[in-house]
C-alpha cells in the first residue's frame, strides 16, 4: 500500500507542474486567448506553488527512506536523498526551471523560453518515478517516453482549464462564441498530435514497466486494478473530445446557443476526469506490478 502523503504530494506535483506547462503552451499556440490563459501573476504563483510541493516532496521521501516522521527529518536525511543518482539533480533542475519560470513571466511576460523551463521541470518528474528506476537502454527509453508522455499530458490539463474558462464567456455574447469556435478548432489540431503522443509512450511506459509475459499474480495486484482504471478513465475522456470535435463543435458553429452550454459540460467531465488520471498515476508510481 502506497504512502498517502507521498501519494498526495505526488498528485499535486504532476497537476500543479502540468497545468504550468499546458497553460503555457496554450497561450503560445492560442496568442489570442492568453486571458483565458491566466495572467502572468497567476502563473507565477503556480511556478511558485511548484518550488513549494517540490521542497516538501524532497523532505517526504527522505523521511520515507530513514523511517522518520517529516517533522523529524534533518539535514543528514536530506542530504543522504540529495546524493542519490538522479533525485537530486532532478530536484535541482526542477527549481532551478520553475524560477526560472517565474522570472521570465513577471520580466518579459513569459514566451517560449518559459515554455521551455516549465517543461523541463515537468519533465524532472519523471527521474522520481518507474522510469528512473529502470537500468541501461531500457532505462533510457522508458525517460523518453515519461518526458514525451508528461508534456503531452500537460498540454491537454491546460487546455481544458482554459477553454473552460473562456466557455463561461462563450455563453454572454456572439464575440466570445466566435473565439470559441476558432479556440477549439485549433486545439483539435494540437489536440491529435496529444492523443497520439499518450497512445504510444503509454504503451510503450506499460509494456516497460509490466515486462512480458504476465504472471497470473500480476493480475491480483494493486497496480494492474490501478491502471486498468487509469486506461477506463482515458477512453472516457477520448470518447468526449470525440464528441466535442465532430458532434458539438459543428453545432456551435451553426449558430446554436446550447452548443456552448454542451461543450461547457463535456470540457468539465474531461477535466474531472482528467483530475482522476493523475491521481491514479501518483499512486501508480510508487507501486510495483507484480509485488510477488
Amino acid at each position: 500500500m502506497a504512502d498517502a502523503l507521498a501519494v498526495q504530494l505526488r498528485f499535486g506535483l504532476y497537476g500543479v507542474l502540468g497545468l504550468l506547462f499546458g497553460l503555457l503552451a496554450f497561450r503560445q499556440y492560442l496568442p489570442a486567448s492568453k486571458a483565458e490563459a491566466g495572467g502572468v501573476r497567476l502563473l507565477a504563483f503556480v511556478a511558485a506553488l511548484g518550488v513549494l510541493l517540490s521542497g516538501v516532496s524532497l523532505f517526504e521521501l527522505a523521511g520515507r527512506m530513514h523511517g522518520v516522521t517529516l517533522a523529524n527529518v534533518g539535514v543528514d536525511e536530506v542530504a543522504t536523498i540529495v546524493s542519490l543518482p538522479g533525485v537530486g539533480s532532478a530536484f535541482g533542475v526542477r527549481v532551478t526551471a520553475l524560477l526560472l519560470v517565474m522570472i521570465l513571466l513577471l520580466r518579459s511576460g513569459g514566451g517560449w523560453l518559459a515554455l521551455a523551463c516549465a517543461g523541463t521541470a515537468l519533465i524532472s518528474v519523471a527521474w522520481t518515478g518507474h522510469a528512473g528506476a529502470t537500468d541501461g537502454r531500457a532505462g533510457l527509453l522508458h525517460l523518453v517516453v515519461t518526458a514525451l508522455h508528461l508534456l503531452a499530458a500537460g498540454t491537454w490539463l491546460g487546455a481544458l482549464a482554459a477553454l473552460l474558462r473562456m466557455t463561461t464567456g462563450a455563453a454572454r455574447s456572439d464575440f466570445n462564441v466566435s473565439r470559441l469556435s476558432a479556440a477549439l478548432a485549433r486545439f483539435h489540431v494540437v489536440g491529435t498530435a496529444v492523443v497520439a503522443t499518450l497512445a504510444v509512450t503509454g504503451s510503450v511506459s506499460f509494456f516497460i514497466i509490466a515486462g512480458w509475459p504476465w504472471s497470473a499474480s500480476a493480475f491480483q495486484s494493486e497496480w494492474w486494478w490501478l491502471m486498468s482504471g487509469k486506461l477506463l478513465a482515458f477512453l472516457a475522456m477520448l470518447a468526449l473530445a470525440a464528441a466535442n470535435r465532430f458532434w458539438l463543435a459543428p453545432a456551435l458553429n451553426a449558430g446554436h446557443q446550447r452548443g456552448v452550454r454542451n461543450i461547457r459540460a463535456t470540457i468539465a467531465f474531461e477535466l474531472v476526469l482528467a483530475i482522476i488520471i493523475l491521481a491514479l498515476v501518483a499512486w501508480l508510481g510508487l507501486l510495483a506490478p507484480d509485488p510477488g
